[in-house]
C-alpha cells in the first residue's frame, strides 16, 4: 500500500533560512602598478633602436602617439601591473635597453 507523504518544514526555520544572509561588502581589489623608466634606447643621441621599438609597440600597450614621442630617459606613459611590466622588461633587455623598474608609483 503507498500513502502520500508531506514533507513539512516549520515556518520559523525558514524565517531563520532567510534572515541570516549576509551582504557582502565588494571591495575593490587594490593591483600593484609599476611605472617602468627607459634609461637607454640602445642607439646613439637618446634615440630608441629598431628593436627596442619593435619590443614596445609588440608589449607596451601604447597609443600610437605615445609610442611616437619615446625617447630614452624617460618613464613610459602609463602604468603597468607586474605581469605586464615583466614580459615588456624581458623584452626591451633582449632588445638591448636599459630599464629600470619602480614599484608602487
Amino acid at each position: 500500500m503507498l500513502y502520500r507523504m508531506t514533507i513539512m518544514t516549520s515556518l520559523a526555520e525558514r524565517r531563520t533560512d532567510m534572515h541570516a544572509r549576509v551582504p557582502h561588502v565588494r571591495r575593490r581589489a587594490t593591483v600593484a602598478t609599476v611605472r617602468l623608466r627607459l634609461l637607454d634606447g640602445a642607439a646613439p643621441g637618446g634615440q630608441l633602436s629598431g628593436a627596442v621599438r619593435h619590443a614596445v609597440e609588440a608589449h607596451g600597450s601604447l597609443t600610437s602617439a605615445q609610442r611616437l614621442s619615446l625617447t630614452a630617459q624617460s618613464d613610459l606613459p602609463r602604468l603597468y601591473t607586474p605581469v605586464e611590466a615583466d614580459t615588456l622588461t624581458h623584452a626591451l633587455l633582449a632588445a638591448g635597453a636599459r630599464v629600470a623598474a619602480v614599484t608602487g608609483a
